[in-house]
């Protein structure tokens, strides 16, 4: 059984764009990845329009992004900041810290940028505004101010000299400031796959890759620092939006350009690695997003972070999936053989380490506790992560990525998730829990389905 989310976000994917998503770049003459720079007193992005104390040389990087030769005088930022709301921040830190609006978890004004602000080369300036009525994503979904507290955010970056045509921005978490430029984006590396099925339209993913993400506040208060202008919410959508996005470039696509999107992803990977290796960031960080970009960028940096251990994040992917072997539960079934889940597989899911519900027969599962119960972690594991990262693991695949990932349980469960004939089991797990409804073998949508079934032959 598909899960209504994944078909509410299939449906929506290429169809519907939200209102007001033109750029507000200022000023129009300078052209973003080109040498074009202009000098001005003020620049405007999203709705965000940062005064300088008199004017300098500004430009823009390939994603769009804008940059000024430093030091600069941040005379003012608009909307202001005001009263723990639209808030602005200087290189932040990944962790439980933010100072962008007070309702959001971990609200630190001690970190808030007051202005006017003297900013030295290599810093980035995120400037933010508050969410107070509801508005739409980018998926033309209404989002109110209960699930999310900002609307959107924009960066700009203080540079030292001007920077070599064709750059990222740099990411803005932390103070290492490095630039990659796009000339290198190995292009050829992406296969030409032709599409089993008639995909999305690629204009709702560059959309959504258009503007900067915040993802470098601690697990699940996260989803409330996302701007709802900027990125989907729930971590469930977006890494179904990220699966298609990255199966979208692999494809044969004559008619359609793909360089706009794979140059947002790649920026994107650079934020996500950066993110990553600072500290302990939101949910909905992804390891295809930082090994997507190193292996584009051929930075083996970025491409052996796994390998080598040193991402301070731990990501759900990795979390989440195991081999018996590696369980830390204390509890021992009196019904399931060791060694194996109570459905016989041999690669398992669990909600977080030391809650493996799949070594437990249902009858079991209230061992668990009423807060963390197995009902409660099997529900979790339909209906909001196995079949979101579908996408992501087979685009994973195609382009050789399992040694670099370095936890090969993340792609045996998605084969197990694939495969496994679930109905059965299902009819045992209603017996004690009569509500609990399944989506096993769903990949979100029938491009993501056929592709699997195309390119994977399972």
């Amino acid at each position: 059984m598909r899960p209504l989310t994944s078909l509410a976000v299939s449906v929506v994917s290429g169809l519907v764009l939200a209102q007001g998503r033109q750029p507000e770049n200022a000023p129009s003459s300078v052209r973003p990845g080109s040498t074009s720079t202009t000098k001005d007193k003020s620049i405007s992005q999203w709705g965000i329009t940062w005064t300088f104390d008199q004017p300098h040389t500004v430009g823009r990087f390939v994603n769009g992004d804008w940059w000024v030769l430093g030091p600069v005088t941040v005379v003012s930022v608009d909307p202001a900041p005001e009263n723990g709301f639209n808030g602005s921040m200087v290189n932040p830190v990944t962790g439980p810290s933010q100072a962008y609006d007070l309702r959001i978890k971990y609200y630190d004004k001690k970190k808030a940028a007051t202005f006017p602000l003297e900013l030295a080369p290599n810093k980035s300036l995120v400037s933010t505004v508050s969410l107070h009525e509801p508005c739409k994503d980018l998926r033309g979904v209404r989002i109110s101010p209960s699930h999310c507290r900002l609307r959107t955010a924009a960066v700009l970056t203080v540079l030292g000299k001007c920077p070599p045509a064709d750059c990222f921005r740099p990411p803005f978490v932390g103070d290492r400031k490095p630039l990659y430029e796009a000339a290198k984006v190995r292009k050829k590396a992406l296969p030409r796959l032709k599409p089993p099925f008639r995909p999305p339209s690629i204009a709702f993913f560059e959309r959504g890759f258009e503007r900067v993400w915040l993802q470098h506040l601690t697990d699940w208060a996260c989803r409330m620092m996302h701007p709802a202008e900027n990125m989907l919410n729930y971590y469930r959508e977006i890494n179904f939006f990220y699966g298609e996005a990255s199966l979208l470039l692999l494809l044969d696509r004559p008619r359609e350009s793909k360089d706009k999107l794979l140059i947002r992803m790649v920026q994107q990977g650079i934020d996500q690695y950066f993110t990553a290796i600072h500290g302990a960031g939101g949910r909905s960080l992804n390891k295809f997003s930082i090994l997507f970009a190193g292996t584009m960028l051929d930075e083996p940096e970025m491409y052996n972070v796994f390998v080598e251990k040193r991402n301070k994040h731990a990501f759900n992917s990795d979390k989440q999936t195991y081999y018996p072997k590696d369980s830390q539960s204390k509890l021992t079934s009196s019904v399931v053989p060791a060694g194996q889940g109570w459905t016989g597989a041999s690669v398992l899911w669990r909600v977080r380490v030391g809650q493996e519900n799949e070594q437990l027969h249902p009858s079991e599962w209230k061992l668990l506790g009423a807060g963390s119960s197995g009902a409660k972690s099997e529900t979790y594991r339909h209906c909001c992560t196995s079949w979101t990262w579908v996408g992501m693991c087979l685009a994973a695949r195609l382009l050789g990525m399992q040694e670099k990932w370095n936890h090969p349980a993340y792609f045996d469960y998605i084969d197990r998730w694939m495969t496994e004939d679930f109905e059965p089991f299902a009819k045992v797990i209603r017996k004690y829990y009569p509500n609990f409804r399944s989506s096993a073998g769903s990949a979100g949508s029938k491009f993501v389905r056929e592709m699997w079934r195309t390119y994977r032959g399972k």
